[in-house]
């Protein structure tokens, strides 16, 4: 599917960080982190101390290639780690919250596109401003919503790529825009709503 929304959380690639992320802290249910509770919250938070981040951060940099292409998901990893320690009320580690900062001020896909630059400057602004013990939740838009937002009947414009890690994936491609959610001129598929479906039951 690749990215439905311009913000931290608006792709496959985040998602699967998170994932990755439940698997080696042993947590599940990371996304999304405005659905914890009080315990949950407690959890991430004992789970995500300062070395635990700069530990979680080396070894992503070492599957991360320095290249172009790879930015993106760099900078991907050190938002969403961010951002989940900062809904979980955790103190940042200075390098964490350094590298996050960086990637988002040089976000390259901010230098195209103005809804992505608006996403990257709010998470600026949210994690300078953020106090530890307060948790804090960067908006962002929940593939729940995006997907109903855009749940009538019709098509949708899929179209494969190739991940980085090789799987196959499906990356929108902007072409026409359908609420807030671009869609690629590529592979159509049918895209029936959940009353639908339902009615059909």
């Amino acid at each position: 599917m690749g990215w439905w929304a311009t913000d931290t959380f608006g792709g496959d690639m985040p998602l699967d960080i998170v994932s990755d992320l439940e698997e080696e802290l042993g947590i599940s249910g990371l996304y999304p982190p405005e659905s914890w509770d009080k315990a949950a919250r407690r959890q991430v938070r004992e789970a995500l101390t300062p070395v635990r981040q700069d530990a979680l951060l080396y070894r992503y940099r070492g599957n991360v290639q320095d290249t172009p292409e790879h930015h993106l998901e760099w900078g991907t990893v050190t938002q969403v780690l961010t951002c989940l320690a900062m809904a979980a009320g955790a103190e940042l580690s200075s390098e964490l919250r350094d590298q996050a900062l960086q990637a988002a001020q040089q976000d390259e896909w901010a230098r195209s596109d103005r809804e992505r630059k608006v996403a990257m400057a709010r998470f600026v602004q949210t994690v300078q401003g953020y106090r530890s013990g307060a948790p804090t939740v960067v908006p962002h838009k929940v593939l729940v919503r995006a997907m109903e937002e855009n749940s009538g009947s019709g098509l949708v414009n899929i179209q494969p790529v190739r991940s980085s890690r090789g799987s196959n994936q499906y990356q929108a491609k902007p072409s026409f825009r359908t609420g807030s959610v671009d869609l690629a001129v590529g592979m159509m598929i049918p895209l029936v709503s959940q009353i639908e479906r339902e009615r059909h039951l």
